[in-house]
């Protein structure tokens, strides 16, 4: 995120899913833009935070590859 006046209070895993639940407090008592960023994935979007808004998303990364280790025999 790009405004140190908005805080991550949450970051979870969700309950039976291959999800995470997400949520950001606006801590000032501003309307504020702030910038979420999920780097694992490349989501950006810009979201607009009321005064003292609490605000909870859900989250699916992406599926990505995982190499298995090299045996000893390779």
């Amino acid at each position: 995120m790009d405004d140190p006046a908005v805080i991550l209070s949450s970051w979870r895993k969700a309950a039976g899913q291959e999800a995470y639940v997400i949520r950001l407090f606006e801590s000032t008592g501003r309307r504020r833009k702030v910038k979420v960023c999920l780097p694992l994935d490349g989501y950006e979007q810009e979201l607009e935070l009321k005064p003292f808004e609490l605000r909870t998303f859900q989250w699916t990364p992406p599926i990505t590859e995982i190499s298995a280790p090299r045996s000893a025999a390779e």
